[in-house]
């Protein structure tokens, strides 16, 4: 982020959940693109931001936070973020950089945001301004919220942003958590999954992301996982479900936090998931995978039920 004569300036401004704070519900605008210069990279680079100090007639130095540049290197930032960061900025608008204070709180609120993982040490960049480094959360899954979705990191937090349709990220469809919320308790942006079928639903999402390829990720498509039974249709332990598009459905098993250590191991399961998929685009018709044993299992449709996709 650079906030100073360089930029220009901002006026116009997404189990059971522990409810760790609220955040206003909002819709991803048209935001310029950012021209990265400078970039710095901290631990896991997210962002980095740069205050550009103007010095006032007494010689007090004071930074304009509301002339902002975002610098982004290899990482996912949601127009939706952006918009909450320019909503921080705008109304904090001047920092005092001879008062530690004042840059304390805009640290705290920027780490009050449901995206913010982390804020690296500020720096003072005499005579230019401050750096502020930042480490975004990155979504693995979304939660379907009324007829909308919000995105899900992989430590459970919900994330602001909401979005018409579950979120693609590099051309990579994020799985769905199921089942849906119940109405009278929709997560907000802030929110953490600390138990249930959601925090089951995202550990298969963590270990889509950790054992399968980018590439197969792609082919996979968008799908939903269902971890709200507890027993599969043959009543082994283990209920969790992936729903593909075209009726096609994965008996999965268990979810990967709680298996024993005698459950096919994940990797092996995504290895039958990705050959399913590859299966279907040759054209082999089926409706069913049971991907939890060594050799997969295929329920094939009957001949005249195929091509109905």
């Amino acid at each position: 982020i650079v906030f100073g004569r360089e930029g220009r300036r901002r006026q116009d401004t997404g189990g059971r959940i522990a409810r760790a704070r609220a955040s206003e519900r909002s819709r991803a605008g048209n935001v310029p693109a950012w021209v990265p210069i400078a970039i710095v990279v901290i631990g896991v680079s997210a962002v980095v931001g740069r205050l550009d100090q103007r010095a006032s007639a007494s010689g007090v130095a004071q930074v304009d936070v509301t002339r902002v540049r975002l610098h982004e290197r290899d990482t996912f930032v949601a127009d939706a973020w952006r918009e909450h960061l320019d909503r921080v900025l705008l109304q904090t608008e001047i920092v005092d950089v001879r008062r530690p204070e004042q840059v304390d709180d805009l640290v705290a609120q920027l780490e009050s945001l449901s995206f913010v993982a982390e804020v690296g040490k500020v720096e003072t960049l005499w005579p230019d301004g401050l750096s502020f480094p930042l480490r975004f959360r990155r979504p693995v899954a979304c939660l379907r919220v009324g007829t909308d979705y919000l995105p899900v990191a992989d430590d459970g937090t919900v994330l602001s942003g909401y979005s018409y349709r579950p979120l693609r990220i590099d051309g990579i469809d994020l799985p769905v958590l199921g089942p849906h919320p119940d109405p009278d308790s929709e997560p907000l942006p802030g929110d953490v999954i600390v138990d249930g079928p959601w925090l089951d639903a995202l550990s298969v999402a963590v270990s889509l992301r950790d054992l399968v390829g980018s590439d197969e990720r792609k082919r996979l498509g968008p799908f939903l996982i269902d971890a709200s039974k507890d027993v599969a249709y043959d009543d082994m332990p283990g209920g969790v479900e992936l729903h593909f598009e075209g009726r096609r459905k994965v008996l999965w098993g268990r979810p990967v936090h709680d298996a024993p250590s005698g459950e096919l191991p994940a990797g092996a399961k995504w290895m039958h998931v990705v050959d399913g998929r590859a299966r279907s685009d040759r054209g082999e018709a089926w409706d069913l995978l049971d991907a939890r044993w060594d050799v997969a299992d295929y329920h094939l449709r009957p001949a005249n039920a195929r091509g109905r996709d």
